[in-house]
């Protein structure tokens, strides 16, 4: 669960934007090359719910397209309408709510009311996936007030779809009602060309994405799993070797192997996936 620093931090926290790197291995999109997701084939809605006791505006999500959405990300921007007695009001709340100074809420006047709600998990074809989080802004708040949802309206989406072993972006925009494809697209499964890769198991799954690939390191973020499934990555690790000054954590573990290769494995069941990270012994 995200806290909420009650600082100058957390206005950061609240307006920070959320960006993506390019990967260095992509390719130039071709118009044929993917199959267009409609809006309407991603069923969503936002409500507020109770999770851990507390009230969230979250968003559910039905996957009706035929392909495994990796990420759904919808902004949300001020409707036309909204009067400034109504913001004013919205200002008073978060203000008590998250604890910003006048100093803050200033800041915060100076810009359009937003939001966004954002799935962290794969859904695959005719899968749902229920209370994803929204966030004040940009930022990296939970969406609490439910008044900032009543004074906005779906922006743009971003759809993130595995489609023939690669991985798309597509881009709706409601106002508009036009679609359109980021210009480069990336393999859905990434791994290594250098020798550390024969140094670990391959994860059995759809979706590898590369988190750093270096002379003496490499690190990877598989998608769609479970704890059993990092279970037995781990155990197949322990296999190939990697049981020297060992730590097991439950959800963490690491070791090394004969020759000094440091292995990692982190599991987050908050997005159902597992990073892993191995590095030369020192001096290669």
């Amino acid at each position: 669960m995200k806290k909420f620093i009650l600082s100058a931090m957390t206005l950061g926290l609240l307006l920070l934007g959320c960006s993506s790197s390019e990967t260095t291995k992509s390719e130039i999109v071709k118009g044929s090359d993917a199959q267009q997701i409609s809006i309407e084939d991603l069923d969503w809605s936002i409500e507020e719910k109770i999770q851990d006791g507390e009230r969230y505006i979250m968003m559910d999500l039905v996957n009706n397209s035929p392909y495994t959405i990796m990420e759904l990300n919808i902004t949300f921007t001020e409707k036309k309408d909204v009067s400034e007695e109504e913001k004013e009001a919205f200002y008073q709340e978060i203000k008590e709510d998250i604890g910003l100074s006048d100093e803050d809420i200033e800041q915060i006047k100076d810009r359009p009311l937003e939001m966004y709600a954002q799935t962290d998990k794969i859904v695959d074809s005719n899968e749902s996936l229920n209370n994803q989080h929204a966030y004040y802004y940009e930022g990296y708040v939970y969406l609490k007030n439910p008044r900032l949802y009543e004074m906005v309206e779906p922006d743009i989406a971003t759809i993130k779809f595995v489609c023939e072993d690669k991985i798309y972006v597509e881009y709706y925009d409601f106002h508009s009602k036009k679609y359109s494809f980021k210009d480069t697209k990336e393999d859905a499964f990434y791994w290594t060309d250098s020798t550390l890769g024969d140094k670990i198991p391959k994860p059995e799954v759809q979706i590898v994405q590369e988190i750093g690939d270096y002379e003496g390191s490499f690190s990877f973020e598989a998608y769609g799993v479970t704890k059993e499934d990092f279970n037995k990555y781990v155990e197949e690790c322990k296999e190939s070797g990697y049981t020297a000054e060992a730590e097991d954590l439950g959800d963490y573990y690491s070791a090394k192997d004969s020759e000094g290769y440091s292995l990692s494995v982190n599991f987050s069941e908050d997005t159902e996936s597992f990073d892993v990270s191995i590095d030369r012994p020192d001096g290669e």
